[in-house]
């Protein structure tokens, strides 16, 4: 692209414009490469941006209906706090609108609740790539108990 626009002689500012528009992906996170003025300065930045979007596959997204993998442990609902399930799909009675995330009282809200969270089993898991070790693998599975809730 860049030699293109050299043969063409369009400005710079323009072909980094045209080069990131080229993106098929619409996050939010395709802005930072606006700021780029030279390309190789969005070069350095789409390198950056390339890391930025791997580590953040694991947020919790829908696509198509659909949950993304690995990701139903950060949904939460906002009617019963639970993990792994959207309000509009709770099966739990609907809580009373201003009450407590916690423990649905009314009289207070959820960071002046008394009420001890209950902890929520966590899994940690450990991998290798050597074969033959699956049932090794299964037995480094933890629980982690998170008491943040």
């Amino acid at each position: 692209m860049e030699e293109i626009a050299l043969r063409a002689n369009i400005d710079e500012k323009l072909t980094i414009q045209f080069i990131i528009d080229g993106f098929r992906n619409r996050s939010a996170n395709i802005a930072l490469l606006y700021s780029a003025t030279t390309i190789e300065q969005l070069k350095e930045m789409a390198r950056k941006y390339a890391i930025l979007r791997k580590n953040s596959q694991n947020v919790s997204y829908r696509t198509g209906g659909t949950i993304a993998r690995g990701s139903r442990n950060l949904i939460r609902c906002f009617n019963c706090s639970a993990h792994g399930h959207y309000a509009s799909s709770c099966t739990a009675p609907k809580r009373e609108k201003g009450s407590c995330f916690r423990c649905g009282s009314l009289q207070h809200m959820l960071k002046d609740c008394q009420q001890k969270p209950a902890t929520t089993p966590r899994v940690v898991g450990a991998t290798n790539n050597q074969s033959g070790r699956d049932e090794q693998q299964n037995e480094m599975f933890i629980p982690i108990f998170n008491q943040r809730h």
